[in-house]
């Protein structure tokens, strides 16, 4: 394996980045994006170092040299980089246990590791971390914030402990102690910040949440304290003293510190890329400018930084658009710090409280909690043994209980095997369904399921279909066979259908007598011919599968089945072939209610006002009027009989006079061919006349005038699976996907333009 390290920091391809920094395009918007973002930064980094254990000050500080450095080194150009709240428990805790000099070994130890993982490449590996345990791990976060702020919330003498019940315990010995004045402002505070948004959404709600209560509280007189004196200048640069003990203690704490600023920052990285669009971060990259931010925040006394969800997605709805943005908002904190730092002190404490009980009560949020409940209750419980566990203990703990319950659910995920039996009351032999995984776990589901098989009639023979194994193990493939070889010694008539290429190939070194040989079959017309003596009703079998559909629906798509009893609305009209060998759901892999379809023998649209009954007219006009599709597409498919028909002008035809007098809505595509043309030319052909006839539609010129709809015509092949398209500028069916990607690259050519007139 040829891996390629960044030993050279990434810098190979940062430099060219780097050059376009100092360009005029888009520096008013990057100048904007940036002031946006410090005028917010400002009070969460006072808060979040305050929640950290460290002066106000040290948030100021942190933000301004981390942003920078990780700014210009980072591998997602509009993230912004400071210190985040999730981090603000655990660096309290090694500030209570350390000290401060203790915290800048730690910041620097988990840069160097950053730096080393980006260097190797193991951003990737990074983010394997269970999404409930770090919702789970966020939202203990939130808890301990909320309950550590009560002291300054009530205005209370506050407490050196960092445990959550011996806080709460000594908030209830002081309750008799409560700040009405404090508690006021900090209600007000928070009133601001979740109230403001949704009368202004563009004011930054917490600036003037902590400009408010300041200026009421300064001019009304009212005895708060307050932050403190800001230096009014930046410290130099030093290297962190290392302890002369307990070092080791603090590179274990480092390594923690390392970990969950890193998901931290590549969790951001990755909420950015959604937010603008944009072709993905580098993770290494962003872990290797991490890495240098954190080593330089340790030289200057700061404390460690990530990627902040927060300040990135407003640097990019403010309309950020390079790594300028970033830097611009540590200018604007530097402004602050020698401009305006003795109003900056004059912030009282319970302000600053009340931004992080906001903070708190967003990262709490109950809403992950429901909808994981709802989606599935294993990685609810997930949640809930992570939040638990922080709160009750330390963040070491919540994480590993978190990451052992989700092992421990994939492990019963893994074991979940369910079979559905039918046994037909009169003819046919007896049908097992198997579902989901087999693994050695599902030994004892298998000896269950066995035993019901057992007890009905097979006399008849037995039918397995593995079309919902969704995996197969070697011991799970072993059980099968096992089970398999009981059934030949019996001389029960068995036969396997749909098995997938994954499980086949576990399946076949593990099958010593040629089981699968002997007994796979491939389509319903073999299983007939398997079971000569015995009728098999299609009609069973779509009763059975209708029954199959609605259980996977209730435990798969319930929720899509309740938004779509409401109403449909779909985004595509496919018009589509009868043919039995044309499946157009499951051709394009379209969802419940994407595809609204019309399908008739031949994939024809009469010309408007030809149709005495327009069917096909009625169902255009639903579509685009009343469920304004964005598209339409008429599909055609090879050896299609409607059309052999035509062009062999089949008298058999006659007998037939209403199939006759349909067919002739295609006769114009065979009188527009040579004497020599094959069946796939009238196939193309009536797909174009069709394309023809469906512009007669008032509706649809309507449509393609105002550019409301596009007009696709696709060429299916039944013997590949594989489709084509109609390329108008090349005059003939080009493969699927050639259009949309001439489409894109048209896109991006424009936008090119645009930018760099």
């Amino acid at each position: 394996m040829n891996l390629k390290f960044k030993f050279d920091l990434g810098l190979r391809n940062l430099l060219p980045e780097w050059r376009s920094l100092f360009s005029l395009n888009f520096l008013k918007e990057d100048i904007f994006a940036g002031m946006s973002v410090a005028f917010v930064a400002i009070p969460l980094s006072l808060a979040i170092a305050l929640a950290s254990g460290v002066p106000p000050s040290v948030g100021l500080l942190t933000a301004i040299v981390g942003s920078i450095v990780c700014a210009l080194f980072g591998g997602t150009p509009l993230a912004v980089s400071g210190p985040a709240a999730a981090m603000s428990v655990l660096i309290a805790d090694v500030v209570y246990e350390s000290g401060f000099e203790g915290l800048l070994v730690v910041c620097l130890s988990a840069g160097i590791m950053q730096i080393i993982s980006g260097v190797v490449r193991l951003g990737q590996m990074i983010r394997y971390m269970p999404y409930p345990v770090i919702a789970g791990f966020t939202a203990g976060i939130g808890a301990i914030i909320l309950i550590g702020q009560l002291p300054r919330v009530l205005g209370i003498e506050a407490t050196t402990d960092t445990y959550v019940l011996k806080v709460f315990l000594h908030v209830m010995k002081q309750v008799h102690n409560i700040d009405l004045a404090t508690l006021f402002t900090v209600i007000c505070t928070v009133g601001i910040i979740f109230i403001l948004p949704r009368f202004f959404s563009r004011i930054p709600a917490v600036v003037i949440a902590v400009i408010v209560p300041t200026v009421a509280v300064h001019y009304l007189k009212i005895p708060l304290e307050t932050i403190g004196k800001i230096p009014s200048s930046l410290p130099l640069p030093q290297l962190p003293h290392l302890p002369k003990e307990g070092l080791w203690d603090l590179l274990g704490t480092a390594f923690v510190v390392y970990l969950l600023a890193s998901v931290e920052t590549l969790l951001s990285s990755s909420a950015v890329d959604k937010i603008s669009r944009s072709r993905g971060h580098d993770p290494n990259q962003e872990l290797i400018g991490q890495g240098l931010g954190n080593v330089a925040v340790s030289f200057f006394g700061g404390i460690p930084v990530t990627g902040v969800i927060a300040r990135s997605a407003l640097n990019v709805q403010a309309g950020a658009k390079t790594r300028r943005a970033a830097i611009f908002h540590a200018i604007v904190l530097i402004a602050a710090i020698y401009l305006i730092s003795p109003q900056i002190s004059e912030i009282p404490i319970a302000v600053l409280a009340g931004v992080l009980v906001s903070v708190a009560l967003r990262m709490l949020n109950p809403t992950e909690l429901v909808i994981l409940w709802r989606t599935d209750k294993a990685e609810a419980l997930v949640f809930l043994g992570t939040f638990m566990t922080i709160v009750s203990f330390d963040l070491i703990n919540g994480i590993k209980t978190g990451i052992l319950i989700a092992m421990a659910a994939g492990l019963f995920r893994l074991s979940r095997t369910h079979a559905h039996i039918r046994q037909p009351s009169t003819v046919g032999p007896a049908a097992i369904s198997l579902q989901g995984s087999i693994t050695f776990l599902s030994a004892n589901k298998l000896s269950q399921i066995r035993k019901k098989v057992l007890r009905k009639d097979l006399s008849r023979g037995l039918i397995f279909d593995f079309a919902g194994v969704t995996f197969i193990d070697s011991s799970g493939a072993a059980l099968v066979l096992n089970y398999l070889n009981q059934l030949v010694e019996n001389k029960i008539t068995f036969s396997l259908k749909n098995l997938s290429p994954a499980v086949t190939e576990i399946l076949t070194p593990l099958d010593e007598d040629h089981i699968l040989n002997k007994h796979l079959i491939c389509d319903d017309n073999e299983l007939q011919q398997f079971f000569p003596d015995h009728k098999i009703y299609s009609m069973v079998k779509l009763v059975d599968g209708a029954h199959k559909f609605k259980l996977e629906s209730k435990r798969n798509n319930k929720a899509k089945l309740t938004e779509l009893a409401k109403g449909q609305v779909p985004h595509t009209l496919l018009i589509a072939c009868s043919d039995s060998r044309v499946n157009t759901h499951l051709m394009v892999n379209a969802d419940l209610g994407e595809v609204f379809t019309i399908r008739n023998v031949g994939n024809m649209i009469p010309v408007y006002g030809t149709d005495s009954l327009p069917a096909e007219g009625a169902a255009i006009e639903y579509a685009l009027g009343i469920l304004h599709v964005d598209h339409i597409i008429v599909c055609g498919h090879s050896y299609c009989g409607a059309m052999t028909a035509v062009l062999e002008n089949n008298p058999s035809l006659n007998i037939y006079p209403n199939l006759k007098s349909w067919l002739d809505v295609a006769s114009a595509a065979k009188n527009n061919l040579p004497e020599d043309a094959s069946v796939e030319d009238i196939i193309k052909l009536n797909i174009l006349m069709q394309m023809e006839n469906i512009k007669s539609y008032p509706i649809v010129q309507e449509k393609l005038k105002s550019g409301e709809v596009e007009l696709h015509g696709w060429y299916y092949d039944i013997s590949t699976g594989g489709l084509k398209e109609w390329d108008e500028t090349q005059q003939l069916f080009a493969l699927m996907g050639t259009n949309v990607q001439r489409q894109l690259k048209n896109l991006e050519d424009n936008k090119l333009n645009r930018d760099n007139p």
